[in-house]
């Protein structure tokens, strides 16, 4: 008696299956890291663009104050202050933050009139250093200000923004000592 083979040609054996599953298992773990890394590029850029911007409009709102001020002074110790005073009885805006407690790393814009604040409002967020220096030369005040900020993007890995520096000059200010 001969046997006959049942459905000759007309399938895929198990090993041909398994090879396919296979090249096609390592085509989908090529694609999904491909899409990983694109997503945690889009993250850390994001959050790039977003503290670039807060410190842009810090350093556009600093810019101005001090441009506005008769009397400018920079109080590193502790915590960092940036005073732009219009008048010498505390008129115009203070820049302050504490590198402790829960505000730490919160740039705020504190308004004041008349010796008391009339505004807090946050100015950055994310700043993880400032610094600033004032020099007076003649009748003209220098001021060199640094901020770094830093943020934390895709899966909870910190990045650090390289350092924005802004050199201001105001003429016919003074420090106030």
């Amino acid at each position: 008696m001969r046997w006959k083979r049942l459905n000759q040609g007309k399938g895929f054996t198990l090993l041909e299956v398994l090879i396919a599953t296979a090249i096609l298992s390592m085509i989908l773990i090529a694609v999904h890291s491909a899409l990983q890394a694109g997503q945690t590029a889009w993250l850390i850029q994001e959050g790039q663009l977003n503290v670039q911007g807060q410190v842009r409009n810090a350093l556009t709102m600093i810019k101005k104050d001090i441009q506005a001020a008769h009397y400018i002074d920079v109080d590193t110790s502790p915590g960092f202050s940036l005073k732009c005073q219009t008048t010498n009885n505390m008129e115009g805006p203070i820049y302050v933050m504490s590198s402790t407690g829960a505000n730490a790393n919160v740039l705020y814009r504190q308004d004041y009139s008349g010796g008391s604040m009339i505004e807090n409002k946050v100015a950055a967020r994310n700043i993880s250093a400032i610094k600033a220096t004032a020099a007076a030369s003649g009748s003209r005040v220098e001021v060199d200000l640094t901020l770094q900020a830093s943020f934390t993007a895709a899966f909870n890995k910190p990045q650090r923004l390289s350092v924005t520096q802004y050199f201001i000059t105001r003429t016919g200010a003074s420090i106030i000592e």
